[in-house]
């Protein structure tokens, strides 16, 4: 069970910077700065943080969801053993007929 707040903390703080690139690079477009874009250095780093900041969101928004899952099914496990222990008792001790 990994830390929720950290993980979303995660994915908050790398989605914002995915936004910030892509942000970045629309607005370097838009104002008519297209001449070799992707040679310069500064918009190479941009871009790599982009991805970088894209694969860490996509990475901890899967390890929540898989958190969430797992302790779905852990729930699920209990309430069945619980309905296992109560249909065994009632096998060895089935309620009477005599009315």
């Amino acid at each position: 069970m990994t830390n929720r707040k950290l993980l979303s903390i995660v994915f908050i703080l790398s989605f914002l910077f995915l936004v910030l690139s892509v942000l970045w690079f629309v607005l370097r477009i838009a104002t008519g700065n297209t001449g070799l874009i992707f040679t310069e250095s500064f918009d190479q780093i941009i871009l790599i943080v982009g991805l970088i900041s894209f694969f860490i969101a996509f990475l901890s928004i899967h390890k929540l969801l898989e958190d969430i899952r797992y302790e779905i099914n852990e729930i699920k496990e209990i309430e069945n053993a619980v309905k296992d222990c109560y249909r065994y008792e009632q096998l060895l001790n089935p309620p009477d007929m005599d009315n």
